[in-house]
């Protein structure tokens, strides 16, 4: 595979190394090194290099050269992928390039500014995307390019895998090349079909990791000034496992701003590559637990007494997989109750809701219910059912949407705090100490909220996460309650919709 380039000018460092300006460019292709190299390696050298040659009047003491530290541990893998392309100089010599290595430098840079500034020592490799799979220990692999790309059938499976055995990948899409952008929206729905690219919402970790990131500046190509970062993810349970960025941060990176680049601004570009490293920091423990095989409750599977329903949306309708299957396991073993195995996903549409007298709902982020969603569930809730709904990380975002939504469904009914003395804080266990994670500040009593139809309780919410503390292993920048009080709070909304 080859493509012809017409070049304005260029520049010799070592290897080829072309100027961003002055391209004029076939095949829309954009530029083949549009940063600087990585910075070279101290030059070390040899024991008695500098002594002049002997005899000597004196025989010189032998100078003993110091130990070359061990290099730091590898936290991300930059991937190789695609074939090498052909280029033309304008003095008609030919050369060869990699998309993928089109700016040389940029994870180099990045982490010799963040390791100072976390406090941290950590490196960069490059690494072979057809070699990644589940096995692969690097927490994190990076995807750059400016071109169009096409994954093989072993690439995509290697990088399922991956992600799935707790991977985090970040992707670049150079200069904010569409070409990237079109083939990595398209590649990512063939890693992942079951799920969709999502934009982060403002509370997203990403975004207070380390500093905390509102606004952002971005180069004049993008054709606004500033505005809140753009960045795509993938959940993966409570992580992100997928981060994406359509406006290029390799050149601010790099430290250097082409005028055709459409990215952000060298400072914020470094901030949110500070706040990666910070977020994958955070979340590798978590990342490696979710990896592990959950235990299902075993046992009878027909006869039983209580399933688990839980409402399916467009949104991360099941971060906490593991946690409720937890909750089902201490529900089976604290009581009498004969339990199914598994929660059971429910599409309100489509359901028959008066088959299940206990509903769940719980996310991080934004959803609507459809107009017939929205009848059937208040046709549910206003003949006796009852929806138990959580804050996933008690994100403000699904906070915000639960509320416009259940305004929707009981219009005439507001969410009001549930007192102190409630007999869901009693039905099961009493309630004699709350305990949230340090996220939280000043709460110390419980503060579920509720909405009461004809005398009985058919909704209770709770804005602080009940999920994580379920998965009983910290989660990073949960706002919730801790695992004991979760399960406290989860068992006895169980036993109240079933016995009120």
């Amino acid at each position: 595979m080859s493509h012809r380039f017409r070049m304005g000018s260029w520049a010799l460092l070592g290897v080829v190394m072309l100027s961003v300006s002055g391209w004029a460019q076939e095949d829309d292709l954009g530029p083949q090194i549009c940063g600087p190299p990585p910075p070279p390696k101290p030059a070390r050298r040899k024991a008695a290099e500098s002594y002049p040659p002997l005899p000597l009047p004196v025989v010189p003491l032998r100078r003993t050269e110091k130990k070359r530290p061990p290099a730091p541990p590898v936290l991300v893998g930059k991937l190789q992928y695609g074939q090498r392309l052909r280029a033309i100089a304008p003095d008609g010599r030919e050369y060869f390039f990699w998309d993928w290595n089109s700016d040389p430098g940029d994870l180099e840079h990045l982490f010799g500014w963040v390791n100072p500034r976390l406090g941290v020592r950590f490196r960069h490799e490059n690494f072979p995307l057809a070699q990644l799979s589940a096995a692969v220990r690097v927490p994190a692999v990076y995807l750059h390019g400016h071109l169009g790309f096409t994954l093989t059938e072993q690439e995509v499976k290697g990088l399922r895998e991956y992600l799935l055995a707790g991977g985090t990948l970040f992707a670049n899409a150079g200069c904010g090349n569409q070409q990237f952008i079109d083939a990595f929206r398209r590649e990512i729905v063939r890693v992942f079909p079951e799920k969709t690219l999502f934009r982060l919402p403002p509370d997203h970790p990403l975004y207070h990791a380390f500093y905390l990131i509102e606004e952002v500046t971005f180069r004049p190509a993008v054709g606004i000034p500033q505005g809140r970062p753009v960045l795509e993810g993938i959940n993966l349970g409570c992580r992100t496992a997928v981060f994406f960025t359509p406006f290029d941060v390799a050149c601010g990176w790099d430290g250097h701003s082409p005028e055709s680049n459409r990215g952000y601004s060298i400072p914020d570009a470094r901030r949110l590559g500070t706040n990666f490293i910070a977020y994958l920091l955070q979340y590798r423990q978590l990342s490696r637990y979710l990896a592990q095989p959950k235990v299902v409750l075993t046992g009878a599977t027909e006869g039983h007494e209580f399933v688990f329903a839980q409402i399916v949306h467009q949104g991360d309708w099941n971060p906490d997989e593991r946690g409720v299957t937890n909750l089902l396991q201490r529900l089976a073993r604290e009581t009498n109750l004969r339990v199914a195995p598994q929660p059971k996903p429910i599409v309100l549409e489509e359901a028959d809701l008066f088959d299940y007298p206990f509903l769940y709902l719980t996310g991080h982020r934004d959803f609507q219910f459809s107009e017939a969603a929205v009848k059937k569930l208040r046709r549910y809730l206003q003949q006796g059912g009852f929806l138990l709904a959580d804050s996933c990380c008690g994100r403000l975002t699904f906070d915000a949407a639960f509320r416009r939504e259940i305004a929707r469904v009981l219009p005439n009914v507001p969410l009001t705090p549930l007192p102190p003395n409630h007999p869901v804080y009693g039905t099961h266990y009493t309630l004699r100490q709350v305990a949230y994670t340090p996220e939280v500040e000043g709460q110390t009593g419980p503060t579920l909220e509720g909405i009461t139809l004809g005398g009985h309780l058919a909704v209770v919410y709770s804005k602080y996460d009940l999920g994580c503390g379920w998965e009983q292993f910290p989660c990073p920048f949960c706002r919730g309650y801790k695992p004991a009080t979760a399960f406290q709070l989860g068992v006895n909304a169980i036993v109240y919709a079933l016995t009120h």
